[in-house]
């Protein structure tokens, strides 16, 4: 019986998010619009590539062999190959840019909502607060990045609630705490999806696993499942870690850049704003709400609420102006990395949405049922200001597509490359899809090799973005750029000089990536600034191959991943057998 009605509250769950997420998108969806947000043409780039592999059966696990002018730029391994040819196979299906991004907008809130839903029906709640939560949660800026502006903290933001399940089960179940299926699953998931929000995802669940550590009286069983779990994780993750790794390892490689007065990418609470900087009016009452009361009735509070309430205000304090961001990371380098303080705030979202929640619950927990439907009911109407913001951000940008200036979402109009807005629009309306990526084309030279006596900040007082353009984007050489069956980028070009002539090619040239010259392997390869091959020439014609060969096989990685998958498989059909002992 027990089970009927869980079926029943996940499917009415299940629809109600549904129909949230279209109602957030359809503005989009009405007007056919593309929203060409900051990031648009980095991501656009690098799903394009997998799209491509998946068509041609041309694969490279490391090099942009159709993406980024086919220069070889390594972008995907850094970011995680698996979920890049998800997204791959998705635009391979859809074959629209329009409709991938409608698609793909549509699928990332409502991954938003579900996972919100499971944490919060994990710990209890009921239908009705998770479904309220997965509302607040899927329609907050932080899952909203994503179909505004493109930026991948949205696909990280959809995923994170999950990774507290295992982080709550930590705390709550101090002698089994380990929840080590559950925390490698979403572990290996984030690192494929996007590494900056996996890295403040372990920050933010350090706090519940050091508690339980401490609680726990079998320490010894605690270290075993935890190095079981990290185990299971680097077999889940092997492909993702060596995708990383090697280039990483084996280059100077030019890194995203850095603020120098990281002040300016703060949080903070304007109650008439809700945007990447402002929490807005909802949020703020939820925050601060939710917060309190845990604070003023502390000795009755349940733990998981008192370390949501906690661990949740601290990463929103790190997100916010009350640090001296501007000089902490001369203190603290690793800062640096993170780029932008708000992101911080990602795990505030989740877990302040959650603590508020929970105080909800418990405040209507011993209340007669006129006092449950008027709580109830301002919940309702908060989690129906929260939807008809998310429409009202994806509507605000949608409009702009059939104006003038259908850039203005983003930062790409200096990058334009076509003439008039209506050649743009009928570009990336174009069933040939390097249309659109020929009509916008920036210069971002991140991930691109630099010579090891250099550094991001010599780089970057070069303007690398114009030295990007012109090696790669406009570099003068009249050649062809073709892609063997290998997965190799074969450029051929005459050199109409009676000698020998030193040519710089647009294609990268990594530490293990492979260089032929006219048949003949180059054992010392020359490079730009930016990693950009030089060659030297002969009279007429001639002819470079380019690959690579990682310092492990790629093939070995893909084997441990699918011992790993395997495992889990194995635990979890035990864990199912388990639990239907039981009914």
């Amino acid at each position: 019986m027990k089970m009927k009605w869980f079926k029943k509250d996940l499917v009415i769950a299940l629809v109600v998010i549904f129909i949230c997420s279209f109602i957030i998108i359809s503005p989009q969806i009405y007007k056919r619009s593309i929203i060409l947000g900051t990031d648009v043409m980095f991501h656009l780039n690098r799903f394009f590539e997998t799209a491509k592999q998946l068509e041609t059966g041309k694969f490279n696990y490391f090099l942009s062999l159709f993406s980024f002018n086919s220069s070889g730029r390594i972008v995907n391994a850094f970011y995680g190959w698996d979920f890049s040819y998800l997204m791959g196979f998705l635009l391979m299906i859809v074959k629209s840019w329009t409709k991938f991004q409608i698609v793909s907008s549509f699928i990332c809130t409502f991954i938003a909502g579900t996972s919100m839903y499971f944490l919060s029906r994990y710990l209890k709640l009921t239908n009705i607060l998770s479904i309220i939560t997965a509302i607040l949660y899927m329609s907050s800026y932080v899952v909203m990045q994503y179909p505004i502006a493109q930026a991948f903290n949205g696909w990280g933001a959809a995923f994170l609630p999950l990774i507290f399940i295992s982080a709550m089960k930590s705390i709550k179940n101090i002698e089994n705490p380990i929840n080590y299926v559950g925390l490698s699953v979403i572990v290996s998931l984030l690192l494929s999806i996007h590494m900056m929000t996996l890295v403040i995802a372990l920050l933010a669940i350090l706090p519940f696993y050091m508690y339980s550590f401490i609680r726990n009286n079998k320490k010894v069983y605690w270290v075993r499942d935890m190095l079981f779990a990290v185990g299971l994780t680097i077999l889940l993750s092997a492909n993702s870690i060596l995708g990383f790794l090697d280039p990483y390892l084996s280059n100077n490689i030019l890194k995203p850049f850095y603020l120098e007065q990281m002040s300016g990418d703060i949080v903070k609470f304007l109650v008439n704003r809700n945007d990447l900087h402002d929490v807005g009016l909802i949020y703020t009452f939820i925050f601060i709400f939710g917060i309190s009361f845990t604070l003023f009735n502390w000795k009755q509070t349940k733990i998981e609420e008192k370390f949501a309430a906690i661990v949740g205000g601290v990463f929103l304090l790190l997100a916010s102006g009350l640090l001296p961001w501007d000089e902490l990371p001369s203190y603290i380098p690793f800062l640096k990395v993170v780029q932008f303080p708000h992101r911080f705030v990602i795990v505030s979202y989740v877990l302040l949405i959650l603590n508020f929640a929970m105080v909800i619950n418990r405040i209507i927990s011993n209340k007669n049922d006129e006092v449950k439907k008027v709580v109830y009911s301002l919940t309702v109407v908060l989690s129906f200001f929260s939807i008809l913001n998310g429409n009202a951000f994806i509507n605000s940008q949608s409009w702009l597509w059939q104006g003038d200036d259908p850039t203005a979402t983003g930062n790409n109009k200096a990058s334009v490359r076509v003439n008039g807005a209506d050649q743009l629009r009928s570009d990336f309306k174009s069933p040939d899809l390097e249309k659109g990526l020929d009509a916008i084309i920036k210069g971002t030279p991140d991930y691109l090799p630099i010579p090891k006596d250099s550094d991001n900040e010599k780089i970057y007082q070069t303007d690398p973005y114009k030295l990007y353009l012109r090696q790669f984007v406009d570099n003068p050489l009249q050649g062809e750029k073709t892609i063997t069956n290998k997965g190799e980028i074969k450029i051929s070009w005459e050199n109409n000089s009676s000698k020998n002539q030193k040519t710089q090619l647009p294609v990268a040239a990594y530490s293990h990536s492979y260089v032929r010259l006219n048949g003949e392997k180059m054992d010392k390869k020359e490079v730009t600034d930016l990693g950009a091959l030089i060659v030297n020439a002969k009279p007429g014609l001639n002819e470079v191959v380019v690959g690579y060969r990682p310092i492990i096989s790629i093939k070995l990685a893909l084997v441990l991943k699918f011992i790993g998958l395997m495992i889990i498989i194995l635990l979890t059909i035990k864990r199912i057998k388990k639990i239907l002992a039981t009914i």
